[in-house]
């Protein structure tokens, strides 16, 4: 059964805060594809302070580190991006609720009504938790599924 699951707004965005959570390369190409390995944290700052309305949410259990997810503007759109969260961590619903508290902060802090992710072709069990979380596939493009929700 979950816990207490903390969400903080990584703000101003401090890219070696999530530096650990990206360590492996496996797990910073299913989040973030073009991005360099190992983490480069002058790459992540410049792209997340290219927009003041980007927003890094940090997850944390009894004061660990477990996850990320950032939420990115684009036009009319929102994006969830960078999703991870920890090994450990996986199959016991603290994915369900790092969405959950997400979409709960876009709701409370966006205009936008819907939010849009990208999920790898191969990485079936996030499609799995995408689908079950209400998010429907709504295009492709290369190696990647887009999926959306209305909130």
């Amino acid at each position: 059964m979950i816990k207490e699951l903390d969400v903080f707004i990584n703000e101003p965005f401090d890219a070696g805060l999530i530096k650990p959570l990206y360590a492996k390369l496996e797990d910073l190409k299913l989040s973030h594809p073009r991005a360099k390995f190992p983490f480069n944290e002058v790459e992540w700052t410049d792209e997340f302070t290219s927009d003041p309305d980007n927003t890094s949410l940090v997850f944390m259990h009894q004061g660990k580190l477990i996850g990320h997810i950032a939420i990115i503007p684009s036009g009319r759109d929102l994006y969830l991006c960078y999703v991870i969260l920890t090994k450990e961590y996986r199959g016991q619903g603290w994915s369900d609720k790092m969405l959950l508290e997400t979409e709960e902060f876009c709701r409370l802090n966006y205009s936008n009504v819907q939010v849009f992710l990208n999920v790898d072709k191969k990485n079936v069990k996030a499609q799995n938790l995408y689908t079950r979380m209400g998010y429907s596939l709504c295009g492709e493009e290369g190696n990647k599924f887009k999926m959306k929700k209305y909130l």
